[in-house]
């Protein structure tokens, strides 16, 4: 098998549920669509202009980036998470898909659909579970916003699952 074309790992391994078939690095986790047979996963995954295409292009390859990001070049490994038992990464994580709030003129940016009146959307900065100058939220833009919230909650997700919870 070629390399991972998104994280460059040498490791992938085939994943097998039902009928359907896949092929995921084992670094970055980021795979294949999903096929009938493993021929096909491979050949998908050996294609790696197809590959790219969903990494660029999808939201699920865009978290899987941020994820590694923060684990190659911030340093949070799984003992790092591992660390934050009260849900701290989640609520992060809602922070960010939640958008951000000018705390000193009380202005709402980049949360839509949701009434001001609400607590959580009046005071979010009153959830943020870190110190305040960890919150980075209004120097990103909305799309990488996103990103950074749902690699947080992947990190919160995979720290469960070692953790043992269902």
């Amino acid at each position: 098998m070629k390399p991972c074309p998104f994280c460059g790992c040498t490791k992938s391994k085939i994943i097998e549920c039902d009928c359907d078939t896949w092929r995921t690095c084992v670094e970055c986790n980021a795979s294949t669509a999903s096929f009938a047979s493993s021929k096909e996963a491979n050949a998908a995954w050996n294609a790696a202009r197809v590959y790219e295409d969903f990494t660029r292009s999808n939201g699920v390859g865009r978290i899987a980036a941020e994820r590694k990001r923060q684990r190659d070049k911030e340093g949070f490994t799984d003992a790092h998470d591992d660390s934050h038992k009260n849900g701290q990464l989640a609520m992060a994580g809602a922070c960010y898909a939640m958008g951000t709030l000018d705390i000193y003129t009380g202005t709402v940016r980049a949360v839509h659909g949701l009434h001001r009146k609400a607590g959580i959307i009046e005071r979010p900065h009153l959830v943020w579970p870190w110190a305040p100058e960890w919150d980075k939220r209004s120097k990103h833009s909305r799309l990488r916003q996103l990103e950074i919230a749902g690699a947080l909650i992947a990190a919160e997700i995979d720290r469960l699952v070692r953790g043992g919870h269902r």
